[in-house]
């Protein structure tokens, strides 16, 4: 483990992960995935405190903008990498952001209709739920369900989506498991589902995109993250930092393990780093 550059060598540029590290990510009663809760009162305190001693700040997240709440907004970030690096705002403006073309869109739902595999597809307009005929979409409260194409421009009527979502179960065995080879890379995530990106984009191009933006090089960078789409994001900084609950796989790479999210590890961790007081 290593201690990272002193706080006041100059500005640090650092880059959280949402669930699991900044939100204790709870399923709510019926057992639905939630998107709402906020960070606890100590973290807010710790990311302010960060933006009034210069530090410059960032959501790096697979949730879409559509998926970044008030609660989030109100850290006063420098700015968010969403939708696991295909989406980049600095000072609330969007500077980039990459879309899953119209003639992919097309195969993509396809297919998927064709194997039922149940997709969620996600963007900065909204998300939307394609499953096979006869289903409902109820893994996140409030996501529309789709059957086609049409029904999915009915509630998302660009059709602009970043990335999607697959849920294991209906994957397994399917043809559509190798023909999204050809065009994306996937990313294991906890629980029934794995995150698909476009190729090239994921978290760890993204932070360097921003690095790139703000002409600030990979020294005094931090990076929070707890499961595996947050690998190239800890790759991509010079400090790495692994919460209490990450899995192994990101404990074994990081620079330094802190306290879980239920505990304020990111709080902890940037104690230790001397960030903050």
């Amino acid at each position: 483990m290593q201690r990272g550059a002193s706080a006041t060598d100059e500005r640090a540029v650092l880059f959280f992960d949402i669930d699991g590290t900044l939100v204790y990510h709870r399923k709510s009663e019926n057992g639905d995935d939630r998107w709402d809760y906020p960070p606890s009162p100590a973290v807010v305190e710790a990311i302010h405190e960060l933006r009034e001693r210069g530090h410059q700040t960032f959501i790096c997240t697979g949730r879409p903008m559509s998926f970044v709440v008030s609660s989030l907004r109100a850290l006063d970030l420098t700015g968010i990498v969403a939708a696991a690096g295909a989406c980049i705002e600095i000072d609330g403006k969007v500077v980039e952001e990459h879309i899953i073309s119209a003639d992919l869109l097309v195969e993509l739902v396809d297919r998927a209709l064709h194997d039922r595999v149940e997709l969620l597809f996600e963007g900065g307009d909204g998300c939307v739920g394609l499953m096979p005929a006869g289903m409902t979409f109820t893994l996140i409260p409030g996501v529309p369900t789709a059957h086609s194409i049409d029904e999915m421009a009915e509630h998302v009527p660009a059709l602009r989506f970043n990335k999607f979502c697959y849920r294991k179960p209906t994957m397994e065995g399917t043809a559509f498991w190798d023909f999204i080879q050809r065009d994306f890379c996937n990313f294991n995530l906890p629980g029934d589902m794995s995150e698909v990106c476009l190729k090239g984009i994921n978290k760890g191009a993204g932070v360097a995109r921003v690095l790139e933006l703000l002409g600030h090089g990979t020294e005094n960078t931090y990076g929070f993250g707890d499961s595996q789409n947050d690998l190239p994001m800890l790759k991509a900084v010079s400090v790495s930092v692994a919460m209490g609950n990450a899995e192994e796989a990101i404990k074994e790479v990081a620079s330094y393990v802190t306290d879980t999210v239920e505990n304020d590890g990111v709080m902890s961790a940037l104690k230790h780093f001397g960030l903050i007081a």
